[in-house]
């Protein structure tokens, strides 16, 4: 789905790589990578643990601080431009079919980064109701947010039926955008929004 998803966009690139980047490494670009990457104005040291702060400075000089000054500025990446719908099929022997789409969202420093969020949190009850409570058509089915820089929203369900859960998709789609948030789904959207909010920052304690 990132290829298409991100179509003419910086995040088409899978920063894991692919078969064929991975054949055109040579040690050579590799050492040039190192040299022009590993330079202090990328690094953001995080410290986890029980130490005073005299003890990290003077930990950081010698190794970290070692590494040349570099002059990287982080910018903001393009919006995630709009194009065509495209679509592709990628035949597997499975008993279950899992369908994902991806739309483009606003940067993440707009004034649209909110709405976008909500609406996406909506669209996903939607589709978790319609597609796996109400009909029973998937053990999962939500919208899942990119929440990069340049976001993007999606719909994911895994399937035995296709065809009748994209087309529930649609119906959800346009519901949510021509009529927004049903009066009596306030209260359980707003704690099932909230709770995986929760979800995503918790940590191991």
């Amino acid at each position: 789905a990132r290829p298409i998803g991100y179509a003419r966009h910086p995040y088409a690139n899978d920063p894991g790589g692919s078969d064929a980047s991975l054949r055109a490494l040579y040690a050579s670009g590799v050492s040039a990578y190192q040299r022009a990457q590993f330079v202090q104005s990328r690094v953001l040291l995080v410290v986890v643990g029980n130490l005073e702060r005299a003890t990290i400075e003077r930990l950081v000089p010698p190794t970290l601080g070692t590494l040349p000054a570099g002059d990287y500025v982080w910018t903001l990446p393009p919006p995630v431009p709009l194009g065509k719908t495209l679509m592709t099929i990628i035949p597997r022997q499975m008993a279950t079919d899992y369908i994902i789409g991806i739309y483009p969202g606003p940067l993440a420093n707009t004034r649209d980064y909110g709405p976008f969020r909500l609406g996406t949190g909506l669209l996903g009850a939607f589709l978790n109701y319609n597609i796996r409570e109400k009909e029973k058509l998937s053990y999962a089915a939500y919208s899942p947010m990119y929440d990069n820089a340049a976001t993007a929203g999606g719909l994911y369900a895994s399937t035995t039926k296709p065809e009748r859960v994209m087309e529930i998709m649609l119906q959800q789609m346009a519901e949510v955008a021509n009529n927004g948030l049903p009066t009596m789904w306030i209260p359980r959207f707003v704690s099932q929004f909230a709770i995986e909010g929760l979800l995503e920052r918790e940590t191991c304690a």
